[in-house]
Parts: structure tokens; sequence; C-alpha cells
């Protein structure tokens, strides 16, 4: 009978699922995302991490969520831009997709991610939208609802931390620089449920890209490089709590 056995929970749990997905979008749709507070730093931290914030947020403009490795790449070495980004991610995807195999976070979807590559490889980049979509929302509801398994963040080595060496390298530095990299990526998340147009949408647009308004033809290689680095980056989440990235009304 319907209504016995494990086919009634499952909806109901896929049900919750759905409700808890849009509560998160309707939530942070309406908090604004904090910013620094200069109040809290010495005048030399507090420009560094102003440029650090306003360098991510020229690059969240095209679609881009760059995080620690990336700024470590290009500080003090030359301009990020659209064209060396793609080419960097395009360079390190198969170290980036390992570091997805290997995060925890992604432990059930082990298969998702290496059908996804697959399907990367093989230029069918329009399959690829739909699961890192997903990842990258489940991680988002996850985090929401502190659901995230934490741990002390992963330190890179001092001779390659280039943007870090700029500052007084202390605890309380450390987790803002880790809290500005967390407001990129909601702002993303909220970046890609944008309102469209009166025209089909080209950004990294989820509502547009999902609701049949879109220049599907225009998706391509590029699209999907900056997923699977939004992806990678939305991992530091695990490390900052929401009340350091959203204003409670």
């Amino acid at each position: 009978m319907v209504g016995e056995g494990i086919f009634p929970e499952a909806i109901l749990k896929l049900r919750d699922s759905i409700t808890k997905m849009f509560s998160v979008i309707e939530d942070i749709s309406k908090n604004p995302i904090l910013e620094i507070d200069p109040s809290e730093f010495e005048p030399a931290q507090y420009e560094i991490l102003k440029n650090i914030d306003e360098e991510i947020k020229r690059q969240e403009l095209n679609y881009w969520c760059i995080d620690e490795d990336v700024l470590n790449h290009f500080y003090d070495v030359q301009e990020i831009n659209d064209s060396n980004l793609t080419d960097y991610v395009q360079e390190h995807l198969d170290e980036i997709i390992h570091s997805l195999l290997e995060e925890p976070l992604f432990q059930l979807h082990e298969s998702l991610i290496k059908e996804t590559e697959e399907a990367f490889k093989n230029k069918y980049y329009k399959l690829c939208l739909f699961p890192l979509f997903t990842l990258f929302e489940q991680v988002i509801v996850s985090w929401y609802y502190n659901q995230l398994e934490s741990g002390a963040p992963q330190k890179t080595k001092t001779k390659d931390r280039n943007f870090k060496n700029k500052i007084t390298v202390d605890e309380n530095i450390e987790e803002d620089i880790l809290i500005i990299f967390a407001r990129s990526i909601v702002r993303m998340y909220k970046k890609t449920f944008d309102k469209f147009g009166n025209e089909p949408s080209k950004g990294l647009q989820r509502n547009a890209m999902f609701h049949g308004y879109y220049f599907y033809d225009e998706i391509g290689k590029r699209h999907i490089l900056q997923l699977f680095q939004l992806l990678k980056a939305s991992t530091v989440l695990k490390f900052v709590d929401k009340k350091f990235v959203l204003k409670s009304n």
C-alpha cells in the first residue's frame, strides 16, 4: 500500500530537502552580507584585507570565485583577469578534482564528480551544469544549517602564502581572511540566483539556466571551469559560521 514502507519516507525526506533549500534561498536573499569592519584592525592590516576583498569582488563580476590558492598564485605576480583565471583553472583542473574527491564534504558524491569530469573531458559541457550546481547548493544548505563537518583549516606553507606575508600573521587575522573568502562564496550563491531580465542570460546564472531562459549554445568550457573552481572554493565554509557572513534581521 502507498503510505507503507520506505517509499513515503523517501518522499518526505525529499520534500524536507526541497523545503530547506528554498528556505535558505529566501533567507540568504533577504539578509545582507557583512563587510570588513575597519575598527577591528590596525590600519596596515585593514588595508591589506581591503585589497584582498576588493580583488575577490572584482573577479566575482565575471562569475569567478577565487580562493587562497588562486590568490597565492597571482598575488604580486600579475593582474588577475578572466583569461588567465581560465588558463589557471584549466591547468590545475586535475588537482582541483582530486581535492574534491578527497574532501569529506563530497564523500557521497564521488561517482557524480567523476562522471562530471568525464563529461567535461568529452566536451559535454551542458551535462556538467546540473551536478556541479547541485553539489554547490548542497554545501550552502548544509553550511546554513550548521551541518558541515569542521576542523582546523589546512595551513598553506609559509613560503607559498604570498599575500599573507604582507600582514602580521596571527590567529585573528587568519580567521578574518577565511571570513572574507566565505563571504565571497555566499555572494556568488546569491549572484547565481539573480533575476534575469528581458534578454536570455549569458553569465553563470543558475536560475536562468534551469528555467529555460539562457543562451545555451554559449555554454562552454569556461562556465564549467568556473563551477569547478566555485565548488573547490566553497569548502572554506567549513571553517566559518554564518553569523560572520550574514547580517541577521
